[in-house]
């Protein structure tokens, strides 16, 4: 289960620029400086050392490839072989192009079932309103009933093999 998964830190999707108005909880720059900090990476030059921020920008650059290797961003990975996967993601929110690239490629590489369910009007982190929003309760139902469907099918794979 994946809610609202960021699976792409090169920060390039069209829905971190157009969705930064929509959504309260998440920006492109927040997101940007996370994506510094996880990569080991930083362009913060708050106290106006500009030698020191040209020297940033220009390791940034010449970093900025690392981003897209697969234990940065997995969506550059390989799915081959992936378990079924639920995605869940508010279509006010700026990751909502992350779920869906995530979503084509699980599509197209993995074995599992894929589903992703966009809620409208959502925003990031909807499911933590529950139970206030009828959006959230249903995610959260939705994830309860694939997981139970996961468990319900694996213990029909070990009853199988358990009589063969």
């Amino acid at each position: 289960v994946a809610l609202s998964p960021w699976v792409d830190l090169s920060i390039d999707s069209a829905s971190l620029q157009k969705k930064g108005i929509e959504d309260p909880f998440l920006s492109a720059d927040v997101l940007k400086k996370f994506a510094d900090l996880y990569c080991g990476t930083t362009t913060d030059c708050r106290q106006n050392e500009t030698a020191r921020c040209s020297e940033l920008l220009s390791k940034y650059e010449q970093e900025k490839h690392q981003r897209l290797h697969p234990y940065v961003s997995p969506l550059y990975g390989d799915f081959n072989g992936f378990p079924s996967t639920l995605i869940h993601v508010g279509e006010k929110e700026i990751l909502l192009d992350d779920s869906k690239q995530l979503a084509t490629k699980l599509a197209v590489q993995s074995t599992g079932v894929g589903k992703l369910k966009i809620f409208s009007y959502a925003t990031h982190g909807f499911q933590g309103l529950y139970p206030d929003l009828p959006e959230s309760i249903e995610s959260i139902e939705d994830i309860v009933s694939f997981i139970d469907e996961a468990i319900y099918q694996k213990e029909m794979q070990q009853a199988v093999l358990l009589n063969s």
